[in-house]
């Protein structure tokens, strides 16, 4: 069935994608909820819905409280974000990392196997994100969402629907399996949209794009964050800038105030 997506719901998902920060990226989420046609077909859309206005009150949440739960991490951060793998002793973390990096960490039938950890790097289009694996189960305040590893058990069926019931409403649940590699690319992407990370390429005036290496970003932040990343000194004597992008004209001119999209190829002029 169509969703039949409405004008006012449409105008709503543009202001969640342009948001600064997560209040406003929670106002727009909550209007998309309010104006979302409710039938068959729009049910998994208000699943999506409710799942990140969770995500989004959860995060709000923690950065009120004054302490909340801090992570000793161990490894130094390296790539565009880090992320941690967490989970009891022997569900399969070490597995589902070697399955998503192509490292090599040791694995077994038996809790603790990987002893000592080496950084691993997760490719997600062209970025690379660092994953570290977490023996910790004080986990739910932070952005998250669940991994439901074995999906080639013959019970994973059941096993999910539980976990839908439980945990649904308040996160993405991506059933994988590490051993058959099924479904890790839905991880990659999770992590983008869970990250709210965009990759903006550089461009220089009379010369092709740079699309190897992409800087990155987290959604909200604009032109002159772009400029700062490329030199220090580019903000500051920037004159104007053009992009290329897909919600733009190719070449269009843009101010400083310019909120960066995912994709976005930008020309700097000094």
């Amino acid at each position: 069935m169509p969703a039949n997506l409405t004008p006012q719901y449409m105008a709503a998902e543009e202001r969640y994608k342009s948001a600064k920060d997560d209040r406003e990226r929670l106002k727009a989420l909550k209007e998309m909820l309010a104006m979302i046609p409710k039938h068959k077909g729009t049910e998994k859309l208000q699943a999506d819905i409710k799942r990140k206005i969770a995500r989004i009150r959860d995060e709000l949440e923690v950065k009120k409280s004054k302490g909340g739960h801090r992570f000793n991490f161990s490894v130094e951060r390296e790539g565009a974000a880090q992320v941690m793998v967490v989970g009891t002793p022997n569900v399969g973390k070490s597995s589902l990392i070697n399955a998503l990096t192509g490292a090599n960490l040791e694995v077994g039938d038996y809790p603790f196997t990987t002893r000592i950890f080496h950084p691993a790097m997760m490719p997600v289009k062209d970025i690379q994100v660092q994953l570290e694996p977490l023996d910790d189960a004080h986990w739910v305040s932070i952005r998250t969402f669940f991994v439901g590893n074995k999906a080639d058990l013959p019970n994973a069926p059941e096993n999910f629907q539980v976990i839908e019931e439980l945990f649904g409403e308040r996160f993405e649940i991506i059933p994988v399996s590490a051993k058959n590699k099924t479904n890790l690319d839905s991880i990659r992407l999770a992590v983008m949209e869970t990250l709210h990370i965009i990759r903006v390429y550089s461009k220089r005036p009379g010369h092709e794009p740079e699309m190897e290496k992409p800087f990155t970003f987290r959604s909200g932040e604009t032109l002159m964050d772009f400029a700062k990343a490329v030199h220090k000194d580019f903000a500051k004597n920037l004159k104007f800038a053009r992009v290329w992008g897909k919600d733009v004209f190719d070449g269009q001119r843009i101010n400083k105030d310019y909120i960066l999209q995912d994709g976005d190829v930008i020309e700097l002029h000094l």
